[in-house]
């Protein structure tokens, strides 16, 4: 898949996440990063959100990222 001509990869939770979708751009600085504007489709923004990172997201709960999904 691709946007603002990048390539982007895609993440299918499975099991305790299912449904949770997440996606990843690769850019060379951040200024690049700050000018990819997220498709139309994305609920959320969490470049910058350290709750997104895989290392967390490995021990997070359904009711966990429900709660944090509701109060973003």
């Amino acid at each position: 898949m691709t946007l603002a001509e990048r390539t982007v990869f895609v993440d299918v939770f499975e099991g305790a996440l299912t449904g949770l979708v997440l996606c990843e751009v690769t850019t060379a600085t951040e200024a690049e990063i700050e000018s990819v504007v997220p498709p139309p489709w994305a609920a959320l923004e969490v470049t910058a959100d350290p709750f997104f990172n895989g290392a967390k997201l490995a021990f997070t709960t359904p009711e966990q990222l429900r709660v944090r999904l509701a109060h973003s």
